[in-house]
This record gives structure tokens, C-alpha cells and sequence, in this order.
């Protein structure tokens, strides 16, 4: 009889990178296993007592669906582990599934608990106990989690680059000559990097460096949006804003620009899709080197400026060399399309692998 497995995680909507790959993940195991997906997203991500209403019972939903398995003979628990002070469930549900007799897996998509020692984290490590399978996203982050928080002796990595297999088939249009194409895409806000990407075009029309910027994403706060507004009476028509995009908007977005931008200062940031995207459409990606960004993001593909660093001074510099040389440019795109390929090779195996093991079907 095929293995139970509750996965207990946020789904879209809100829609951001935790929250896809979760989808993706748990979609990918129907038909492996018994699946029972209980999703904790509250639906908005809007702060309200209803919003912590919603997150609260969906989490003890999860805990229920994890008591109403055990008579199930093989059991089995997928928990994406959240950064913040959402962890203090992910950390219930693996005491009562270890208690259970659950076999557990968890995944990783913060380098909050790196960067910082989190007693919550700790906590999780003790719960899940040695056994537990720990999903990392890169090298760089299973390195630095065991460093602080003990070997992971079923430690493994898989890429969040096989979540843009399809976008291997499309294209992008053809480059205007003489000017660069820039684009910024996220949750527009300062952490993760607005500010920044505006300030970067004032300094290219300083420096006479002709571009077009494409901006894309929902004004996370009320002064990012007054922020954009200010920066589309100034800059005119040098600066396009979409809103937010999804689906086919989001590929056009990605297939009209040349160089991808992402300044982010966010404390969770870890292994964002959007690096992984820009390459796929051969679209060289300037960004802040945190999380797993600076071993993907080798030099041939762009720049990963280290954290704490001038990113304008820096982005601004390689943006100057590419519009005087755009053979370079069309270098560097051809050098992200094949650094999208091979990621996508290498995390396609290992996705694999991660799947047999959160279901029990690991030969």
C-alpha cells in the first residue's frame, strides 16, 4: 500500500517563491503516496487579526490531519520550514509527528536562521531528531545550517532551478540597439530593493547610459507606491510599470528586457526563482549576494555584489561596460541560457531523489 504523506505548507495565494515551489512540490508527489496537502497561507498577506485567525486554525489543522494518520502503517510528513515566528508551528507539527511515528522531511527556504542562530531552529533539529530528512538549496546553505546547528547526516540539496523548466522553450524579444533594458520584479518594497533600482536608473541618466527600465510586482506599502509614482513623473516614459504580473505577463516582462536587477536586502532571501528565471529567457541577472545567490550567480552571468557593498556604483559599472560593448552583453546572455540549462539538468535528478524520499519510495 503506498505510504501516507501529509504536506503542511503555505499554497498561492499570496503568491511568492516559498508558496509556488510548495505547490509545486506537493503537486509533483500526487501519485507517489497517500497525499493530504493542508495549506497554512491565510490567503492575503495583508496583517489583520483575521489574517492570524486563519494562520492559527490552518496550522491546527495540520496537526490534526498529522493524529488522524496514525493508523496508517507508513507515515510520512512534508514540512517547508517558514524564516520567521511562523517556525513555532513547523516545530509543533515535527514534535507530533515524531511522537507519531512519522518519518519527516523538511525544507528549507531561509537563510534567516543562518545568518542568525534561532532557537526555533534548534528546537525543530531536536524534534525532528536524527532521522529526519534536511532539504537544503544549495551547497552554500547546507554548509552554513550544519555549521550552526549539527551535521544532517540525511542532508540533501536540490536547486530551486528545476521550477523553471518551461520557460526553457520561450523567448525573449530582440535587443533594441543602443539601449539596455532593464527590469526589476518582486513584492516592490525597500527590503527587497526598490529603492535602490530606481536610485540605479537616476544614475544612468546622470552617466547619458540610454535604457529602458521595466518594473513589475505589487506596491508593497504605501510609500513604494508613492515611490514609483514619483519615479514615473521624473523618469517619463524611460520607465515602464506593469503591476504585478503572473503568467503570460510575467514572461513578457521576462522576455523584454536585457539585463535583470535585484537589489534585495531581504533577511529571508535565499534562493530566489526570479535569478533562476532571468536565465532561463538568457537574461543576465546584477544582484545582492545573499543566500545561495553568489554561487549561482557566477561572474560569465551578470555581477553578485557582495552584501553591504555600493550596489549602484557597482551595477552601474557593469551596466556602462555592457552598453559600450554589447557583444559582451549577448555573452553573457548566451553564458545565463546555458547556466539555466545545466541547473535545471542537475536539480531535475536530485528533485527526483528528494521526491522518493519524502514519499518513502527511495529504492
Amino acid at each position: 500500500m503506498p505510504s501516507l504523506v501529509v504536506a503542511i505548507g503555505p499554497l498561492p495565494p499570496p503568491t511568492h517563491g516559498f508558496s509556488e515551489n510548495t505547490k509545486i512540490i506537493t503537486d509533483r508527489l500526487r501519485g507517489r503516496c497517500r497525499l493530504r496537502v493542508v495549506d497554512t497561507s491565510p490567503g492575503s498577506p495583508q496583517r489583520s487579526p483575521l489574517y492570524y485567525i486563519r494562520r492559527i486554525w490552518r496550522e491546527v489543522r495540520g496537526g490534526w490531519e498529522l493524529l488522524r494518520g496514525v493508523t496508517t502503517r507508513e507515515r510520512r510528513t512534508y514540512l517547508p520550514a517558514a524564516g520567521a515566528g511562523g517556525l513555532i508551528f513547523t516545530v509543533l507539527h515535527a514534535g507530533i509527528a515524531r511522537l507519531a511515528g512519522y518519518g519527516i522531511a523538511i525544507h528549507h527556504h531561509s537563510f534567516a536562521y543562518i545568518e542568525d542562530r534561532s532557537a526555533l531552529m534548534r528546537l525543530l533539529v531536536r524534534f525532528a531528531g536524527p532521522d529526519a530528512v534536511h532539504i537544503f538549496l544549495c551547497d552554500v546553505m547546507r554548509r552554513r545550517f550544519e555549521s550552526r546547528y549539527g551535521a544532517c547526516r540525511n542532508g540533501m540539496v536540490v536547486s530551486n532551478a528545476f521550477y523553471i523548466r518551461d520557460n526553457l522553450a520561450r523567448e525573449r524579444t530582440a535587443p533594441v540597439p543602443g539601449i539596455l533594458r532593464l527590469g526589476h520584479m518582486s513584492n516592490l518594497s525597500y527590503e527587497k530593493g526598490l529603492d535602490d533600482f530606481l536610485e540605479l536608473l537616476r544614475a544612468l541618466r546622470r552617466m547619458k547610459i540610454p535604457f529602458r527600465a521595466v518594473l513589475a510586482g505589487p506596491a508593497a506599502t504605501p510609500a513604494a507606491g508613492e515611490a514609483i509614482a514619483a519615479a514615473q513623473r521624473e523618469l517619463g516614459a524611460d520607465l515602464d510599470y506593469r503591476g504585478p504580473v503572473y503568467g503570460e505577463a510575467k514572461t513578457r516582462f521576462l522576455g523584454d528586457i536585457d539585463v535583470f536587477v535585484f537589489p534585495t536586502r531581504y533577511k529571508f532571501e535565499a534562493q530566489p526563482n526570479v535569478v533562476f528565471e532571468a536565465f532561463s529567457f538568457g537574461v543576465p541577472v546584477i544582484a545582492f549576494a545573499r543566500g545561495c545567490v553568489a554561487s549561482d550567480l557566477p561572474e560569465s552571468c551578470g555581477a553578485a555584489v557582495p552584501v553591504g557593498a555600493d550596489f549602484i556604483a557597482a551595477a552601474s559599472s557593469r551596466l556602462a561596460a555592457w552598453s559600450a560593448d554589447p557583444a559582451s552583453l549577448a555573452e553573457s546572455a548566451r553564458a545565463a541560457r546555458q547556466s539555466a540549462l545545466g541547473a535545471c539538468d542537475d536539480s531535475e535528478r536530485s528533485v527526483e531523489e528528494m521526491l522518493a524520499r519524502i514519499s518513502g519510495t527511495r529504492r
